[in-house]
């Protein structure tokens, strides 16, 4: 059942199984998880079933820290983010791939890493997760997609690999789930409804119950045995950090940790290959559709070069992935406003002995950050049009942040030069990737971070609220480290695995 929030009587109390703070992916998919297992959700979404500019103004708030652009272009953080149904996906370009195996591993050169789970857990629901968002099956390694006619694999060494992006077309959840949140029983959603705060019983051990405001004034509560914040990086730890009735600094801020280590995917076009060989034989690499073996269906996908477990201690890097795109060998590049032919750019890089056909392409880099704790959401004193606190990202990269692209980039063309495949030119004049400006990804990270011990995180390896013993956090607030994927697939994975969990030991 679907519910428009402002027609709820003020001062009315609404019993629930389970209450789930947010209609994005990880909201949605938890709630028709658990109600197909007989469990009764509802679900509080900030908007309607369209985007909505007073609403999404709900959003705004201060870059406190570093600029946050793409591509010189500002991201303020009410344009990064969707309050209404299906909340990000609304304005997601769908790429899909898993977290890499080594970025739950602790990594002695990268401070604050390791997660308290390994990926196994949370590969069971690839599948699941898969079928959300409308992909092909969940294998997202480069050989299978090769026997698919994509193409030789030309990077898969112990130091680099190639891994595959699925495209999701892409699933808008808010759109594509709607009539089965509609016609479940066991599902209500509550429209332009917002959680603004949530109460605790008075050692903050427990959620008593949400308390929930609309934009025209109304005011209800929602009391539930548990409760799920699926609300984003952002939003996550602003309700945490607001609701101090009872927990002064905050619900599950008790080592001052809720906020802290906000992390983005920084992204640039880093430098450029020249492969001795036609753009054919690097179709893996490039975006290109897949029929699917038992299927009349089409999935696009496209391989990423990244450096192993292996690669990345070699070069004391963190994860950076390579996308490569092919630049029209008739059009100059413009690299730093400085337009450069093919023709110069191959004689930069050095005649390659017996070339015939080539393809140059520009090497585009999504990287890790370090974890770092001064890298966060804090509330300001200024408030929204319903009394929350606004809150400033102070958003930080460090020395080995920008490190990491220069040395992956550099690991790239060392490996493809030892396979005999072509050449890379980082930056001509020592001018290196880490002296250039990041773009960012607008993906929201680590502010509720897992972590086995309350010292060192917010949330257990559960995604239970340290301390708290019914409040739970889904989606990548929870990531105690990032790599170099897109984070909605792991988001999803995580969730499903949060939703079993409750279904099977808590509920």
């Amino acid at each position: 059942m679907i519910v428009d929030g402002r027609g709820v009587a003020p001062g009315t109390v609404i019993a629930t199984g389970v209450c789930i703070v947010g209609g994005g992916a990880a909201g949605i998919a938890i709630a028709m998880h658990l109600a197909g297992r007989g469990h009764q959700v509802t679900i509080l979404e900030s908007g309607g079933l369209d985007f909505d500019a007073r609403t999404n103004a709900l959003n705004q708030g201060e870059l406190a820290g570093e600029d946050m652009t793409f591509l010189g272009t500002p991201r303020p953080l009410d344009a990064t983010r969707q309050r209404f149904l299906g909340g990000s996906t609304n304005c997601w370009f769908g790429w899909c791939r898993p977290l890499d195996p080594w970025d739950f591993v602790e990594r002695p050169w990268v401070a604050h890493s390791g997660w308290p789970i390994p990926r196994s857990e949370i590969e069971p629901w690839f599948p699941d997760a898969a079928a959300l968002v409308q992909i092909g099956p969940p294998d997202f390694g480069a050989q299978s997609w090769e026997a698919l006619g994509g193409g030789p694999v030309i990077v898969d060494t112990p130091l680099m690999t190639t891994t595959m992006f699925q495209f999701s077309a892409p699933t808008r959840f808010g759109s594509v789930y709607r009539d089965a949140l509609e016609s479940n029983p066991g599902i209500e959603v509550y429209l332009w409804s917002n959680a603004v705060n949530l109460d605790a019983a008075p050692a903050g051990e427990r959620v008593t119950g949400v308390d929930v405001a609309t934009l025209d004034g109304g005011r209800f509560r929602v009391e539930a045995d548990t409760v799920i914040l699926a609300t984003g990086g952002v939003e996550v730890p602003r309700l945490l950090l607001a609701s101090n009735n009872v927990a002064t600094a905050g619900l599950g801020n008790q080592n001052g940790l809720v906020g802290r280590f906000f992390m983005e995917h920084p992204y640039m076009v880093a430098g450029y290959a020249l492969f001795d060989r036609p753009a054919d034989a690097l179709r893996l690499y490039a975006i290109s559709p897949y029929g699917l073996p038992g299927s009349d269906r089409e999935v696009a996908a496209v391989g990423s070069i990244v450096p192993t477990l292996e690669g990345q201690a070699q070069v004391g890097s963190l994860n950076v992935g390579a996308m490569l795109y092919e630049v029209d060998p008739d059009t100059p590049v413009d690299r730093d406003g400085d337009l450069v032919s093919p023709a110069q750019m191959r004689a930069m890089l050095g005649a390659l002995e017996g070339a015939g056909d080539f393809t140059l392409v520009a090497i585009h880099l999504a990287a890790e950050q370090v974890p770092n704790p001064e890298s966060r959401v804090m509330l300001l004193s200024d408030t929204d049009e319903l009394g929350m606190p606004r809150v400033a990202v102070d958003w930080r990269h460090s020395a080995l942040d920008r490190d990491s692209l220069a040395s992956c980039l550099g690991l790239l063309g060392g490996e493809l030069g030892r396979l005999g495949l072509g050449r890379v030119l980082v930056e001509p004049e020592g001018v290196g990737p880490w002296g250039r400006d990041f773009s960012v990804s607008s993906h929201h990270m680590g502010t509720a971070r897992m972590s086995a011990d309350p010292s060192s995180g917010v949330v257990d390896a559960n995604c239970r609220v340290h301390g708290v013993e019914n409040l739970y956090v889904a989606g990548s607030a929870v990531f105690p480290t990032v790599g170099s994927a897109n984070p909605t697939f792991t988001i999803l994975a995580l969730a499903l695995r949060l939703a079993e969990h409750l279904h099977a030991e808590v509920l």
